[in-house]
């Protein structure tokens, strides 16, 4: 998942949207049937309506970036530089939209900051900006205004695992088909995907967001709130020099991914690739 912070104020003062909108599908009575308590709270505003699908009942949150040098992967630039780094956080961008874009979802980029002027990425895709705060009350804004447009099934995905699949985005809304939520393990001790169905529970609040212990403290919090869970493949992201090599010298991604990575490392002139 993104780096958890403080976020600073977005001088507009509220979701951006830089896509064409259209109305989503209106829940139907009985949706909610055996479902958990609401997640508490509500958004700062009403958001714009997303770029939905006919019928659309499920969405992918990516949380990303503009790939800024400087701005992104700054444990990754570290070792690298922060040319590469943005680089590398481009194509992993781009892979998980895709990836995302693939199956039968709605797909809305959440950026962490405002975007330069003009900057659009390089998938059509609906764009808003996170809220003030930090991730944990990024992620409960996220849930409640897909929630209120209507999704039923909405899971939140970071945009810097390179071994995400399609598979797994549709093991995840399959999986809330029968859980109240759904939990995408990271080897770190955070979590690559969260996902709940409407109206959601309450899973972020007292939460060591930057830390090894987030996967089980939020185990920790489902079992206090009595919602039972599903918990997806154990998957690595990308964070350092280390986890880049070990993408790039590998098995666990696309072959695609792998050959852009190696090419984008080359063109920057750090041979990361034998």
């Amino acid at each position: 998942m993104p780096q958890a912070g403080p976020h600073p104020a977005d001088p507009t003062g509220g979701a951006h949207r830089l896509a064409t909108l259209r109305r989503p599908r209106v829940a139907q009575p009985g949706d909610d049937r055996d479902l958990p308590p609401a997640v508490p709270g509500r958004c700062a505003r009403r958001a714009a309506r997303p770029l939905v699908r006919s019928g659309a009942v499920s969405c992918v949150v990516v949380f990303g970036r503009e790939p800024v040098p400087g701005r992104v992967k700054t444990r990754l630039a570290a070792g690298v530089g922060e040319e590469l780094a943005a680089a590398i956080y481009r194509e992993l961008l781009g892979h998980t939209l895709g990836v995302a874009g693939s199956i039968d979802a709605d797909v809305v980029l959440a950026l962490a900051d405002p975007p330069a002027r003009g900057w659009r990425p390089e998938r059509a895709v609906a764009v808003e900006v996170q809220v003030a705060g930090d991730l944990g009350r990024r992620l409960a804004d996220a849930f409640a205004r897909r929630f209120a447009e209507g999704y039923r099934r909405v899971v939140v995905v970071g945009s810097d695992c390179p071994e995400l699949a399609p598979r797994h985005l549709r093991a995840a809304f399959d999986g809330l088909a029968r859980h109240p939520v759904v939990l995408g393990p990271a080897w770190d001790g955070g979590y690559w995907l969260v996902g709940a169905r409407a109206p959601g529970v309450d899973l972020f609040s007292d939460i060591p967001w930057s830390t090894g212990q987030v996967l089980e403290a939020t185990r920790a919090r489902l079992r206090a709130v009595a919602a039972g869970w599903l918990e997806l493949e154990r998957l690595h992201d990308l964070d350092t020099d280390a986890d880049l090599r070990r993408a790039l010298d590998g098995e666990t991604i696309g072959g695609e991914l792998r050959s852009r990575l190696q090419a984008t490392a080359r063109s920057i002139g750090r041979a990361c690739a034998p």
